[in-house]
């Protein structure tokens, strides 16, 4: 194409494929991946809108960030979005907005540098803050559109306007059945009836995405009630969208209304669902080592976490103080699937397999647990990713004090990095932020909790390393750096006696949380020497799977 030639090169001939003179042909377009160790990296951070921002005070982030491709960020370029607060509340203000006051605006940052390129706001449909917006293409134009809660009840859509080079209102509906109730779920988005068009969905109430019509009025399933994010899925494999939040109800695309299938879980706060094997006469039958195709239910809320077939069998049973959105992904590279959640003192990953006694195991049905520490809601959320391309899945969490990666297989901590927040159902998000086709962390902050947090991350062991290279100080022991003093170690990090059963000698770059630090706004992460594994530019609600946009 014209102008793509750097100055002083030739046009030269297009050869087709597989004629001489070949260069280097990869047939199966796949690469290796440089596996390496992770090291503390800060890719960026938005703390604060610009100088004459109309939002000066909006800076705080309750809920999940959100990342994808935006048209005032520049076509091929990934944007993130946050939901900023101008509060320091955790009730009614936050949670359906009911103090005109304080409110919900919706930033969107730049990628690669975090610079802000916009907002999105509407005077007459303000929205609520801790509710976690979604993005997709709600017309089929090829331009994504923006839904979110609206204060005390409905929701609102936004949509790109070339001419205007911003977002503006596209539709607004009050039909949820929701009234002046707490809103830390957010709308989300499926093609219910697969006619290449999705629908928006708040709790059970579903909504056209093209003009915001309520299509099934009146209908309203129990257990998706305000604060619950129903899972959306085809868990039976039968080619229908099913609503689990409880039971478990199919979308009827003839009557356009949701219709009772299975008993499914008792009712809960938080929902996952993935095939953890082939359900027999009786729960002791179940067999966790065939996958047959059809999912279970997870289940977490009201100090447990559980698990059931479609049918209603409870497979599993876990203690949790609280308990936040389950993640579900294969922890220990067995093949099968385990179940992480969060709760008011730890992280946990719980395994069906794990039946006293069994070798690997914490205890029965915990394969491990670490400390954690979220007093005030109890229901923060996490994410998984293979960053080093290995094979072997990490978890990512963030309590009010720390986002850490754990090891998936030991629950050991791989990296950490200070944050505040004082927690709703937020979780750190995995996604190219930058398209440099390496993965980085997404990470939202507020200061809304005096929360009291140890200067040094208590189980953090240390900044890792293979030889001496890695490491600021040149030394390396045990596959830890080693210093002798602050300066031998990366920003946020301090040089101090390590946690005990280090391996080594020597003390070892730890985490450290200033005195008083609090942060706004969102941070992103990155490994040092961008080595982590590739993977999409895009998570585009809080509920998002790779299986549905």
């Amino acid at each position: 194409k014209d102008g793509c030639l750097p100055e002083g090169e030739d046009e030269g001939v297009c050869i087709p494929y597989g004629l001489e003179p070949e260069g280097d042909v990869n047939e199966k377009c796949e690469g290796d991946i440089q596996i390496g160790l992770f090291e503390p990296g800060i890719q960026c951070e938005w703390t604060e809108p610009p100088p004459g921002d109309p939002f000066p005070n909006h800076r705080n982030v309750l809920t999940t960030p959100l990342v994808a491709d935006l048209p005032n960020n520049g076509v091929g370029t990934t944007a993130i979005l946050i939901v900023t607060y101008n509060y320091t509340d955790g009730g009614s203000q936050s949670g359906w907005g009911s103090n005109a006051s304080y409110y919900g605006v919706i930033r969107i940052l730049d990628g690669r540098t975090c610079q802000q390129v916009g907002n999105v706001h509407d005077p007459a449909n303000k929205m609520i803050a801790a509710t976690p917006p979604a993005i997709a293409d709600l017309d089929g134009d090829g331009v994504v559109e923006i839904v979110s809660h609206r204060a005390g009840t409905g929701v609102v859509a936004f949509k790109w306007d070339p001419d205007a080079s911003q977002y503006v209102t596209f539709w607004v509906t009050t039909d949820t059945g929701i009234v002046n109730q707490t809103r830390w779920d957010g709308p989300s988005i499926h093609d219910l009836d697969d006619d290449g068009l999705p629908e928006v969905i708040s709790g059970s109430a579903v909504f056209s995405g093209v003009d915001g019509a309520r299509l099934n009025p009146g209908q309203l399933i129990p257990g998706a009630a305000a604060g619950v994010i129903p899972v959306l899925a085809d868990v039976d494999d039968d080619g229908a969208i099913e609503l689990v939040a409880g039971a478990v109800h199919r979308w009827n695309i003839g009557s356009d209304k949701w219709e009772y299938v299975y008993p499914g879980a008792p009712g809960s706060r938080h929902y996952a669902i993935a095939d953890f094997g082939t359900p027999g006469l009786n729960p002791e039958d179940f067999d966790p080592t065939t996958l047959d195709g059809v999912a279970e239910v997870v289940t977490v809320g009201g100090n447990l976490v559980r698990l059931y077939t479609l049918e209603g069998q409870q497979l599993l049973q876990g203690s949790l103080a609280g308990g936040g959105p389950p993640t579900i992904g294969d922890f220990d590279n067995d093949g099968f699937p385990e179940i992480a959640a969060a709760g008011g003192t730890y992280y946990a990953v719980y395994d069906i397999e794990c039946k006293d006694p069994s070798p690997g195991c914490l205890g029965n049905y915990i394969r491990w647990q670490q400390p954690s520490k979220d007093a005030s809601s109890a229901t923060t959320g996490s994410s998984i990713f293979d960053f080093e391309g290995d094979g072997q899945a990490e978890a990512v969490y963030a309590d009010e004090c720390y986002t850490r990666v754990y090891e998936g297989t030991s629950g050991e901590v791989l990296y950490s990095a200070f944050r505040s927040s004082c927690t709703w159902y937020e979780n750190p998000v995995v996604a190219d932020v930058d398209n440099d086709q390496n993965t980085e962390i997404v990470v939202p902050s507020n200061p809304n909790c005096n929360v009291a947090c140890p200067a040094i991350d208590p189980i953090h062991r240390g900044i890792r390393c293979e030889s001496g290279d890695d490491c600021p100080s040149g030394t390396c022991d045990a596959g830890f750096c080693r210093c002798a003093g602050n300066d031998e170690c990366p920003a946020e990090h301090v040089c101090t006696t390590p946690i005990a059963n280090t391996p080594g000698n020597g003390n070892t770059c730890r985490a450290q949380r200033p005195n008083g630090a609090k942060k706004t706004g969102i941070r992103v992460l990155r490994d040092r020497l961008d080595r982590w594994a590739s993977s999409r530019g895009v998570w585009n609600q809080h509920a998002y799977a790779v299986t549905n946009v």
